[in-house]
């Protein structure tokens, strides 16, 4: 953004900037399912693919939310980073602790419950409750539905805070 230039052009274009920024949001979300794609092909692989491929469907299609969700919380550091090196803050201060205690790792029944709580506020915690139910096969719970809800007020928000906050960084 900052050394090519590439908003810059793409500003100069027809595109709006709310295109341009909505674009490289949806990017950052592609790429993250293609991860998470080529992670179910893994499983299929070794043979741990527990559930049907209904739940495999709809997983793949949460995936693509939860890409826009992480995607749009990079897009709202990216409006206030300085610099490149403001990202390593960012890595160390937010996402380090959110996958330490999400339940990447570790159970959460194994904090605690002043953790556990905290870990409620985590927006990964409710994306590792939906994909391991999805994925187990036990999709039907109702913290399932709480965590979609969560997750998609969540999405809502840090969507359309990351494209005013880089709108009124690109457009000064």
């Amino acid at each position: 953004m900052v050394h090519q230039h590439i908003y810059d052009s793409l500003i100069a274009t027809p595109v709006s900037v709310e295109d341009a920024i909505a674009g490289d949001i949806v990017w950052g979300a592609f790429r993250g399912w293609i991860s998470g794609f080529l992670m179910l092909i893994v499983s299929l692989a070794l043979g741990v693919f527990p559930f049907s491929w209904f739940h495999a469907g709809i997983l793949l299609v949460f995936m693509a939310f939860i890409g826009i969700l992480f995607a749009s919380f990079a897009m709202i550091v990216t409006s206030f980073a300085p610099n490149f090196d403001f990202f390593s803050y960012y890595t160390e201060l937010c996402i380090t602790p959110m996958i330490f205690f999400s339940s990447v790792f570790f159970p959460l029944d194994k904090f605690p419950g002043w953790l556990k709580t905290c870990s409620l506020f985590l927006p990964l915690t409710h994306a590792v409750n939906i994909s391991r139910s999805l994925f187990s096969g036990q999709a039907s719970s109702m913290h399932v539905g709480i965590s979609f809800i969560v997750l998609a007020m969540a999405c809502l928000v840090a969507f359309f805070s990351g494209l005013a906050l880089m709108k009124r960084r690109l457009v000064k």
